[in-house]
């Protein structure tokens, strides 16, 4: 017979459940717009080049801006995480208000020609709920799920991430692309300025839209999200709160002495390069792909075709990868060999990207399309996995704070590889880009090889056993493996 206090906890953890999921698919439909927005320029450059009157390279920092903010953001973001005033419920709410704001300035931006500030204005906004929105997988999945559940729940994230790539890849190439002419100067202006207007009034429903998606996340969220769970379900969670009381620090001393902690874990620092590698890589084809296909694929006639075949390489790739992402994270939960997992995931995303190389010099448009999507389906699992072994690795210092350097690291390396990859293509053409990725994914593998492969957030086998109501005793191993 359950005693009265016993049948409140069953009460209290079947309503958690449900809140907990309803929480993250609330926080997917956010990465969705995020993904959407990351995707939706660069294979429809040329609307906005020539409703704008902008250059190519303008158009490319409104996918780029996208990566610089969490750059400029690291430091005043991983000082309030070090006072732990960076909490989950102001970040998703952050998030929920900056897109619905900046795709709202995005509408308003396709009125007029001169209102091309106004966008860019809307890209910083949705920068800002992007970076927020990238911060939110460790920090919700750690606080908010049981250990057996974190991957899984990092795995729907991430995915939600690659949904909205796919719908921006593929619907606006399919909406907006620009008719053929027929040779005849004045039919081919009319014809101009027909698709022109009509290009606007689609980008302002689809961005009104998705403004509104937005808008109702908010409305939700604020009225219902938390920072933690009445009851923890983790109880991993638990002990890392007993056991890493803050000493007394100046404000200033506090994150320098967290961000020493991340600089001498070499793990930490190796994740973040090859995290960045995993994730950003793919950042020259996000902005380029389609002027790639049709300087060397004879099939492939004109901007219109460029236009909605790169899309669909594109919407490929983020198809394979959100199937990645929920792989991935079910392997994490089911295995805790997160440094294989990593390094085999860095090696079959070489084999993809040599793939790539090859389906480019030898002209093979459908061995691009497999090797793309491949590609999109072994480089989440290392994505996953490495979010698993941030979270092990920085166990002693908050989630918030070691995943706003990881984001800040792959963000720097997202704008060195959209402007490298622009020059390059200026200059060598499409092949010495792919070469560049190809370089960076071979490098990853050796990189990956340097992660340490034991668990410290488990601490060890003793530990892992104990009860989690003995949080004395685990607090005393951390602190002697320390």
């Amino acid at each position: 017979m359950k005693s009265d206090n016993d049948q409140v906890n069953d009460s209290s953890t079947k309503t958690l459940c449900k809140r907990r999921w309803a929480f993250l698919f609330a926080v997917a439909a956010l990465q969705t717009n995020c993904g959407f927005i990351l995707a939706s320029f660069g294979q429809v450059s040329n609307i906005f080049v020539t409703f704008y009157r902008v250059s190519v390279e303008s158009v490319d920092w409104l996918t780029l801006v996208m990566n610089l903010v969490p750059v400029i953001l690291a430091l005043p973001l991983s000082w309030f995480a070090s006072l732990n005033c960076l909490r989950f419920r102001f970040l998703i709410l952050a998030a929920a208000f900056s897109s619905t704001a900046g795709f709202a300035c995005l509408a308003f931006s396709v009125l007029k020609r001169s209102l091309f500030p106004l966008l860019v204005v809307g890209q910083i906004l949705n920068s800002l709920a992007r970076t927020a929105m990238i911060l939110s997988p460790n920090i919700f999945a750690v606080r908010w799920f049981p250990e057996r559940q974190i991957g899984i729940a990092v795995g729907i994230n991430v995915m939600s991430l690659y949904l909205g790539n796919a719908i921006g890849f593929s619907v606006p190439a399919s909406l907006l692309h620009q008719p053929s002419y027929r040779g005849n100067v004045t039919w081919a202006n009319q014809t101009t300025s027909q698709w022109v207007t009509d290009s606007q009034e689609k980008l302002g429903g689809i961005f009104s839209l998705l403004s509104f998606t937005a808008m109702m996340c908010s409305a939700f969220l604020f009225f219902y999200v938390t920072d933690h769970p009445p009851n923890s379900q983790s109880w991993e969670e638990k002990l890392k709160n007993s056991s890493n009381a803050k000493c007394e620090h100046s404000l200033l001393q506090l994150p320098l002495a967290d961000l020493a902690y991340l600089i001498k874990n070499k793990t930490y620092v190796t994740a973040c390069i090859v995290f960045g590698v995993l994730f950003q890589v793919i950042a020259v084809e996000f902005i380029m792909l389609s002027e790639i296909l049709k300087q060397n694929f004879p099939k492939i006639k004109g901007d219109r075709d460029a236009d909605v075949i790169g899309g669909y390489v594109m919407t490929t790739y983020s198809v394979a990868s959100m199937l990645g992402s929920l792989i991935g994270g079910e392997i994490i939960n089911r295995c805790t060999r997160y440094k294989v997992v990593a390094t085999l995931s860095c090696i079959l995303a070489f084999a993809s990207s040599t793939g790539l190389v090859l389906a480019f010099i030898f002209r093979l448009l459908s061995m691009f399309f497999a090797c793309t999507a491949f590609f999109g389906l072994v480089s989440q699992f290392g994505v996953v996995a490495i979010f698993k072994i941030v979270t092990q690795h920085t166990y002693a210092v908050d989630e918030a704070f070691s995943s706003i350097w990881l984001i800040a690291v792959q963000g720097m390396m997202a704008v060195i590889y959209g402007e490298v990859g622009r020059c390059l293509f200026n200059e060598l053409g499409g092949l010495a880009v792919l070469l560049l990725q190809s370089g960076s994914l071979l490098g990853s593998v050796f990189l990956s090889c340097l992660f340490a492969s034991d668990n410290e957030r488990f601490v060890s086998n003793k530990a892992r056993d104990l009860h989690p109501s003995d949080v004395s005793e685990r607090s005393a191993l951390v602190a002697n493996k320390k």
